[in-house]
């Protein structure tokens, strides 16, 4: 089967199991009548929805104040209180990252890697994002190792999973940042500015691949565009929220440093941006 029966096929299941979930959803907001086999999971899905909701009413009472919540997140789309309040909850306080790098980094979503080793025994292995100079894993002590690096390895590209290897990085802020890529997949681009984006870098990364015959290109293209819209919309949130409190703005490395173009600044679905100091 090649990539265009697969793509078809894709498509089919897609349509197919779209139609199914028209029916659920119908059945859960009591459009259509419940058939007595699955009435105790019609059930569950209200109660789990009325959850939901209840619980986006009281994050968004907690973060509506905050000006980085209320002048720019609420107004893109995609981006509801619940993801809102995740990463204000991860990223706060926004002055422990004066880089955009450092918060790419910070998430994951970096291209620099360093594979260490430690001198404790047989050695605590782990991978971050910058070289340090002791060992920073955590005992079951609770108590930091501390040790000296015995060997360090810089690696390009993002690592593949290894075992007995700790991966030092923001694992719930990385899988938040994959939600909100989902999230900006699933808008309508002429409503969602990181849908638009979305679209355009797929489909240029689809061009890159064209011809090449490798596996699964139409997925590997779709995880890089996610990667590139996470790593705009987080480096747009930074330039925002410090600009809001304050703090110094410096252009991202690949403009200051390597003089690539085409950057354009933050920008909301609703409404224009006012990058004004807000108290």
């Amino acid at each position: 089967m090649n990539e265009e029966e697969i793509e078809e096929e894709e498509k089919e299941v897609k349509q197919e199991t779209g139609k199914y979930a028209e029916i659920a959803q119908k059945i859960i907001d009591e459009k259509l009548p419940t058939p007595p086999e699955i009435a105790l999971l019609v059930q569950y899905a209200r109660e789990m929805i009325r959850t939901e909701k209840n619980i986006a009413k009281e994050l968004e009472s907690r973060v509506k104040d905050l000006p980085i919540y209320k002048y720019y997140l609420s107004k893109i789309t995609g981006i509801g209180p619940i993801f809102s309040a995740g990463l204000i909850a991860h990223l706060t306080p926004i002055d422990r990252f004066a880089t955009i790098s450092k918060l790419w980094a910070y998430t994951g979503l970096t291209t620099e890697y360093y594979k260490s080793e430690c001198t404790r025994g047989k050695g605590h292995k782990f991978i971050t994002t910058s070289p340090v100079a002791t060992c920073p894993v955590k005992m079951k002590n609770g108590e930091v190792c501390g040790a000296r690096i015995r060997k360090t390895e810089h690696i390009k590209g993002v690592p593949k999973r290894e075992k007995g290897y700790v991966l030092f990085i923001n694992k719930n802020l990385r899988t938040l940042m994959y939600k909100i890529a989902r999230s900006f997949e699933f808008q309508q681009e002429r409503k969602s500015y990181y849908r638009r984006l979305y679209v355009i870098q797929k489909e240029r990364y689809l061009a890159k691949l064209e011809g090449k015959n490798e596996k699964g290109e139409r997925g590997h293209a779709r995880n890089m565009a996610f990667r590139y819209i996470e790593k705009r919309f987080l480096a747009n949130l930074w330039i925002v929220w410090r600009t809001f409190e304050g703090l110094e703005v410096t252009e991202p490395y690949s403009i200051r440093i390597l003089g690539h173009t085409g950057y354009e600044p933050p920008v909301v679905d609703d409404g224009e941006l006012n990058l004004t100091l807000h108290e």
